[in-house]
């Protein structure tokens, strides 16, 4: 009876500092992704736009923009990342024959399809997003991203005065599986190097 009571207690012993080593690589992971995010706030009021860190080369990166801003001085002149409206929200607006994607956040001065999730979950391209939140994926070249609402007059000119409001824009680095591969399997020989030594 006393050698069975051991070996529960060894083997409760061993499930417990599992379930620690597998906590501290877990909170480790959102330690480090969490530490590399960046937020940003975009004026709309601006051509200056918001520019982030450098990103590092080689790294996929994730831009989350959400909110709305007015852009007009009429009632329901309202858009975010990449649509406008309402009522009827769409991509392209009417009467505007300035930039090819109007009223929408353009990163280093290039026009992208913001993705939008009607259910919250999937994301996809020329998707309207009703929590007004799209995401784009970009891969880092080690230099800094610049943001900014693509609002310009036919003749090149700041065409941003009418406009109120800011989006929010999270910048957060995409771990590879690779990588996080690599960190696991470290940490879990680690934990194993620990275990046989207090054996």
């Amino acid at each position: 009876m006393e050698v069975s009571r051991k070996v529960r207690s060894r083997s409760r012993g061993r499930s417990e500092m599992w379930v620690l080593v597998l906590t501290f690589i877990m909170w480790l992971c959102a330690a480090a992704r969490s530490a590399f995010c960046e937020d940003l706030l975009l004026s709309t009021e601006s051509l200056s736009g918001v520019q982030s860190s450098a990103l590092v080369q080689g790294i996929i990166y994730e831009f989350t923009v959400s909110g709305t801003y007015d852009y007009g001085n009429a009632p329901d002149t309202i858009a975010d990342a990449e649509w406008s409206g309402p009522p009827d929200w769409t991509e392209v607006v009417t009467g505007y024959t300035r930039e090819a994607d109007i009223l929408d956040v353009v990163v280093d001065n290039v026009a992208v399809d913001w993705h939008g999730s009607s259910d919250g979950l999937t994301y996809a391209a020329h998707t309207f997003s009703p929590t007004h939140t799209y995401k784009w994926w970009y891969t880092g070249q080690g230099l800094p991203v610049h943001f900014r609402i693509a609002d310009l007059f036919p003749w090149g000119g700041d065409a941003t005065g009418d406009n109120e409001g800011s989006l929010a824009i999270t910048v957060t680095p995409i771990p590879e599986p690779s990588g996080l591969l690599a960190l696991v399997s470290g940490l879990g020989g680690l934990a194993g190097m620990v275990w046989r030594r207090r054996k």
